[in-house]
């Protein structure tokens, strides 16, 4: 009985609802009227299409996001051929290096060139060229080693000298050893070195 009664009270609280929306709406200017049937409209729409818009926005910010991640990629990508690119370029500059080397290290002793390079140099720095003795060759792995005692006698200065016109030969020659003394009688300097040559195996 008390639920027949709530149920007849909320009946009749729709009824007076829809008489007042009615009532409003006979009360309404025909412009407002049809303001009121365009909105109703566009609402419908909305409804409708709201699905549809709601599946493209998710597929919109689901593209930015993948967007982001390959511009991030890109960027990444970017960053290590740069790198390689620098790599390379060290690489290029070692190989140019080891094809000079390779120009100065030649078949065979050429040991009659060295000695006139060594007398040369001698000349250039106005040394006194007391010995310049060839030694027995070294076979290394990859390149074989000759060995030269020199002994010079003369100031500092040309002797330093000396040992740039060394060092300026077109043969790879590296000073290994070297051991300066005063002479007891003059005052000339005395330089006993070492310096190696080097040449590829026969």
């Amino acid at each position: 009985m008390a639920a027949e009664k709530k149920r007849t009270a909320k009946n009749k609280g729709m009824e007076d609802w829809q008489n007042t929306i009615l009532l409003r709406a006979a009360l309404l200017t025909p412009f407002q009227k049809m303001l009121l049937v365009l909105f109703c409209l566009v609402f419908m729409v909305a409804g409708l299409y709201f699905p549809v818009f709601q599946h493209r926005l998710e597929q919109l910010a689901k593209y930015r996001k993948h967007l982001v991640f390959q511009q991030g990629l890109l960027a990444s990508y970017q960053a290590k051929a740069e790198e390689f690119e620098e790599v390379f370029r060290k690489i290029q500059e070692k190989n140019h290096q080891f094809l000079a080397a390779a120009a100065a290290l030649p078949h065979e002793r050429q040991s009659a060139r060295l000695l006139a390079g060594f007398s040369r140099a001698g000349q250039v720095a106005q040394v006194n060229l007391l010995s310049i003795r060839e030694e027995r060759e070294i076979s290394l792995e990859l390149y074989q080693k000759i060995p030269w005692t020199i002994q010079v006698s003369g100031s500092y200065a040309r002797i330093m000298d000396f040992l740039f016109q060394i060092a300026s030969l077109d043969r790879m020659v590296i000073i290994e050893t070297m051991e300066l003394t005063r002479g007891k009688k003059d005052s000339l300097i005395y330089m006993d070195c070492t310096a190696a040559a080097f040449t590829f195996p026969q």
